[in-house]
């Protein structure tokens, strides 16, 4: 059985929270495990592994999800709860193809 560990997020706001993952708005200064606000504005984190699973950077009206392991592998989609549900499939996706 896995057990599952919410990450202290400091000045950010969640805006989801799985059983296994969870998603936080940046604050505009933090940093979160070597991840910042240049890279995106939210993190989707997997509270299983305990790391970032992926980024989430606004771009105009749409938002931008990309997978932290693999930079190349993105999708633009129409509403950050997409956004946020999206990277989990892109982890499963890339992991199939590496291993």
């Amino acid at each position: 059985m896995s057990h599952y560990v919410l990450p202290d997020i400091g000045d950010g706001q969640w805006i989801y929270r799985g059983k296994r993952y969870c998603a936080f708005e940046l604050g505009v200064n933090q940093r979160f495990q070597g991840m910042t606000r240049e890279l995106g504005d939210h993190v989707v984190y997997d509270k299983s592994d305990q790391c970032v699973l992926g980024m989430i950077k606004k771009e105009g009206k749409k938002f931008r999800a990309v997978l932290v392991v693999q930079s190349q592998c993105s999708y633009v989609v129409k509403s950050l709860r997409e956004a946020v549900s999206v990277v989990p499939g892109m982890a499963d996706q890339y992991f199939k193809t590496v291993f």
